[in-house]
């Protein structure tokens, strides 16, 4: 499906017409062949058959004359033989390989001196510490002093209090010419963030910059990574945010922000937006603030699963969990187990069954195949999210057409469409979607 937008003539948050650009590579591939049924056919005059060429059963569906709709035959070929599928993935790679924030950016990827000398050594010390992820106490370790000794003997390891210092001095100047670089920036910036909390019970908050620069780079930045001390509050989340734009001095240069849809992070808008205010900056709660996407799909899919509920068991059909080893030999024997153990046949899934779950898979695959756009591209832009919100829309509602209404696959997916024209309705609260909106292609 391709969406362009370059030159709009509705409003972007409107929904947009489908196009099936795709279709005929489905049928120039050597993936499927259509032709008219049998004149004595009794879909003759309503529809045509077309066969899939890769399936050993010879799978054949039967399609409405001049129904367009390609989604069931690419799923087909994407779950059963995606070795097959023609669509143009080189590109979506390169994006991918090009966007690997890796560590080594951070740590610098700078030429190995031909002599030795000490603050070469602690320098690129700490470098590996920081890129492989080390604990300080490292370099207080009796084999690694030794192997050092046995490489260089005149290296003086230093201690784990030192390495920490020498990190943390780092840290603060990278941190400062950071700052220099954020402030210089002519135009304004972006912001997205993220609380979270570990499993230990520490609470944390992520902010990310973005901002373009003179010269039309679009640029980001890990701006920081704090450690939130009480709840998870909007107030905490605001106080800690501004502290960090104010550390930076860059409040002033606020554009937008990108967060997911918790409660808190309507509350945290608020905030700021008082907060702005009372300084004098231009920022306003609603019009500034960006959802995620990923999220809101996220939650699509949650309330989807939540209305197939599976059926209570009976409390003598309980199967115990227990760890089995993932070798070839226990499988095996488990399988010939419950081959012959009529209690476990009560288990086996029927036909029906097995039917539902690939009718759920269908569904989900659309999430799949959507997640994926977004992952191909080193910057997923606020520009993707209206055509986004098109294509999985429109993909589901065309599974609940050709589809039994009273299925409650079709049920549980038309809740899914329901929570995401929730959020698709908040695209019209702000402009920040009408200016972005561009051109996406979904292959």
């Amino acid at each position: 499906m391709s969406v362009d937008l370059t030159e709009p003539t509705t409003p972007p948050a409107q929904r947009l017409g489908k196009r099936k650009a795709l279709r005929s590579e489905l049928f120039t591939k050597d993936l499927f062949e259509e032709r008219s049924l049998p004149q004595d056919h009794e879909k003759a005059k309503t529809h045509r058959e077309v066969q899939c060429l890769n399936c050993l059963n010879n799978k054949v569906w039967y399609r409405k004359i001049g129904d367009a709709n390609t989604t069931n035959l690419w799923r087909h070929v994407e779950v059963h033989h995606p070795e097959k599928d023609p669509r143009p993935n080189k590109k979506a790679k390169k994006l991918i390989a090009e966007g690997q924030n890796t560590l080594d950016e951070f740590v610098g990827q700078t030429e190995v001196p031909s002599k030795f000398t000490q603050t070469d050594f602690r320098k690129f010390l700490s470098k590996w510490i920081i890129a492989d992820d080390q604990p300080f106490t490292t370099v207080e370790n009796i084999h690694f002093r030794n192997v050092v000794k046995v490489l260089n003997s005149d290296a003086l390891v230093p201690k784990a209090d030192t390495i920490k210092n020498d990190i943390n001095e780092s840290f603060d100047e990278e941190r400062k010419k950071r700052k220099i670089l954020l402030q210089k920036i002519p135009g304004r910036i972006s912001f997205a963030l993220d609380a979270w909390t570990s499993i230990n019970g520490y609470g944390f908050l992520a902010i990310t910059a973005h901002w373009i620069t003179k010269n039309w780079k679009l640029c980001d930045s890990l701006l920081d990574f704090i450690k939130l001390s009480g709840p998870h509050s909007g107030e905490n989340i605001c106080n800690a945010f501004v502290k960090s734009c104010d550390d930076f001095g860059i409040l002033e240069k606020i554009f937008a922000i990108t967060s997911d849809n918790a409660t808190n992070n309507d509350t945290f808008m608020k905030y700021l937006e008082n907060t702005c205010q009372k300084k004098n900056i231009s920022f306003d709660a609603i019009n500034n603030h960006c959802r995620c996407i990923a999220h809101i799909m996220n939650l699509a899919v949650q309330e989807i699963l939540k209305q197939i509920k599976a059926g209570e068991a009976e409390p003598e059909d309980a199967i115990l969990e227990m760890p089995i080893n993932t070798g070839e030999v226990i499988p095996m024997a488990l399988d010939a187990i419950a081959r012959s153990d009529k209690e476990l046949r009560n288990f086996e899934l029927s036909d029906d069954e097995w039917n539902r779950i690939d009718e759920v898979v269908s569904v989900l695959m659309i999430f799949v195949h959507t997640t994926n756009v977004m992952s191909s591209a080193k910057y997923p832009m606020l520009s993707s999210v209206v055509p986004l919100y098109n294509y999985l829309i429109d993909e589901l509602e065309d599974y609940c057409e050709s589809h039994d209404s009273s299925s409650d696959i079709v049920i549980a997916t038309k809740a899914g469409i329901e929570k995401l024209e929730r959020y698709y309705a908040k695209t019209d609260d702000t402009n920040m979607y009408t200016v972005a909106t561009g051109k996406l292609s979904i292959n």
